[in-house]
């Protein structure tokens, strides 16, 4: 019987129940995170077949407003450009240059998309927006604040400003405009010199699914591994 000390060591089971817990944790929180995956890629699709939408018929949920699509005209602010600093398309390094345009619901961030580093990374690449009211197409996103990243610019750094995360609240105050809660990433344009950078949902649902069956997989080789030392120990 497995009642004694001697042949229960309880180290060994502490460490294994911990670790099994742990990896099934794992394990369904990946599945989560494909339900979620899942229900954001049905919403985007209704979006994109309801058609575009103007600005001020966006809904005041700003979680139901994400990745719905838009056209709006607007006036471009192009003293108060911004550079989104380590950006990767197609391998190379570069920025995602951010420009606040002018709306008929206020100042909204819009991303023109990625542009390639120059090879002096200290010296920002130079580019021309033009200034005059058009039309802008994107898709309505709602930027996340990553807690390890610090944003970089001050207000003394002057424009173009050089950014590492876009922090609204922060890009308000050295912008001096009041900025909607939100960013607009510009669909892609074949004559544009800046590339669509935009990807709503980086790992697809099939991904987390695979993932949670590693998790699943190495609970149970955990415990099967466990039940033969154990069985050993014993015979031994």
């Amino acid at each position: 019987m497995f009642t004694s000390k001697k042949n229960i060591p309880i180290m060994a089971t502490l460490v294994t129940f911990v670790a099994v817990v742990i990896m099934l944790r794992l394990g369904f929180w990946q599945l989560d995170r494909m339900d979620a995956k899942q229900v954001r890629l049905l919403s985007m699709q209704q979006k994109l077949e309801a058609g575009r939408s103007s600005l001020v018929s966006l809904d005041n949920n700003l979680q139901q407003a994400a990745d719905t699509p838009v056209a709006f005209v607007g006036n471009p602010n192009v003293e108060r450009m911004l550079y989104l600093d380590n950006r990767i398309f197609g391998g190379a390094v570069g920025y995602e240059v951010l420009i606040p345009v002018e709306t008929n619901i206020g100042w909204i961030l819009v991303n023109l998309g990625w542009i390639k580093a120059t090879d002096a990374r200290r010296t920002l690449p130079e580019i021309t927006v033009p200034s005059a009211s058009r039309e802008f197409v994107g898709n309505i996103v709602i930027p996340t604040l990553n807690p390890m990243v610090k944003e970089t610019a001050s207000a003394q750094d002057g424009f173009p400003l050089l950014i590492q995360q876009v922090d609204l609240s922060r890009l308000a105050a050295l912008t001096g405009l009041t900025l909607q809660p939100f960013i607009v990433a510009l669909e892609s344009d074949p004559q544009s010199i800046f590339k669509n950078n935009w990807q709503p949902v980086v790992m697809p649902p099939e991904k987390h699914f695979g993932y949670a069956i590693q998790w699943f997989g190495l609970a149970i080789a955990a415990v099967a591994i466990y039940l033969i030392a154990l069985f050993r120990r014993k015979s031994d």
